[in-house]
């Protein structure tokens, strides 16, 4: 059993936390980037139609009525 109150095992807990704070920053990040894509994907879908249903000028000169 480990003696976490040692002043020589100092160094191992700090690599116990950075191997458990690491993994949770990366999923975070994943996570956080997944929703930035997705809300942008929204978003330009949202762009590409008006609230009436008319067309965006980039797609097309003809709106729908």
């Amino acid at each position: 059993m480990k003696n976490f109150g040692s002043d020589d095992d100092k160094d191992g807990i700090l690599k116990e936390i950075e191997y458990i704070r690491i993994p949770r920053l990366l999923s975070l990040y994943i996570t956080t980037s997944h929703y930035i894509t997705l809300l942008a994907t929204v978003h330009k879908s949202l762009l590409s139609t008006d609230r009436g249903g008319a067309l965006s000028v980039r797609e097309s000169h003809v709106t729908r009525t």
